[in-house]
């Protein structure tokens, strides 16, 4: 349940931007750009625009995103009709934690494993099979997925969006509730996203399931980074649990 609460995360991962100039000539300039990107759209409008607006300017973000039993981070990137993605998390089960580390490239599916002697080899399948569509996608048009609502709040410099959404997986009879707080920056890109998850379709009794996402870093990386997260990936055969959390910079101090 939790990892796939964390997969749906990843359908609204988008970014903040970057730029040069003066403080007040950035401001000003951002500004601009949020009015002219989004002035006079409602919710549904802006959201779908932001959406668009990330896909057709990023081609590398990072996201970090925590609740109380896992933390992940996983870099996007995209070159033309190449489509990346490194993950790097740690699951915690209530005892002990789990680390999760791959690399999906195209095809290519990298991946890193502990053997029965507690030691990690490396793997590359060339047969993966999933694609994504986009960075950044819209949840209306996701198998299972309906938005019940979406309002817009404008603040100072920012544009909050708050999404009421519902999930169904035919597959196991369940049916979620969620309610996510979009923040979109001066820039015009949704810089943060804050879920919380609710038992009932009218959206008053919380299941005490929440989830954080910061993005960053964005469009700051080229595919030539993703040879060399290949390379640090290759670099952990062969050694321990510990070594390899302590190569790619995971800890447990996610755990209270």
């Amino acid at each position: 349940m939790k990892i796939k609460r964390l997969l749906l995360v990843l359908a609204c991962l988008c970014l903040v931007g970057c730029g040069t100039g003066t403080q007040k000539d950035i401001s000003q300039s951002q500004e601009e750009t949020e009015k002219k990107l989004y002035e006079g759209m409602n919710g549904q409008e802006t959201y779908l625009a932001a959406i668009d607006y990330f896909n057709q300017n990023v081609t590398y973000y990072k996201s970090i995103i925590k609740d109380d039993m896992s933390q992940s981070e996983l870099e996007y990137f995209k070159e033309e009709s190449v489509f990346a993605v490194v993950t790097k998390a740690l699951y915690y089960d209530g005892t002990s934690s789990m680390l999760n580390y791959n690399i999906v490239s195209g095809n290519d599916f990298h991946s890193l494993f502990m053997n029965e002697d507690g030691i990690y080899e490396y793997e590359i399948m060339n047969d993966y099979a999933e694609s994504y569509p986009s960075m950044c996608q819209d949840l209306s048009q996701k198998e299972g997925y309906e938005l019940l609502d979406v309002t817009r709040k404008d603040q100072e410099n920012t544009i909050i969006l708050t999404l009421k959404v519902k999930y169904e997986d035919v597959d196991i009879n369940d049916i979620e509730y969620y309610m996510s707080e979009i923040t979109i920056d001066s820039q015009g890109y949704i810089c943060e996203e804050k879920m919380t998850y609710y038992s009932d379709e009218d959206f008053q009794e919380t299941l005490g399931m929440e989830i954080s996402v910061i993005n960053l870093q964005f469009n700051q990386k080229s595919l030539s980074d993703l040879e060399k997260e290949i390379d640090l990936m290759e670099s952990c055969q062969g050694l321990s649990d510990a070594e390899v959390r302590t190569k790619i910079g995971l800890d447990d101090s996610f755990v209270e």
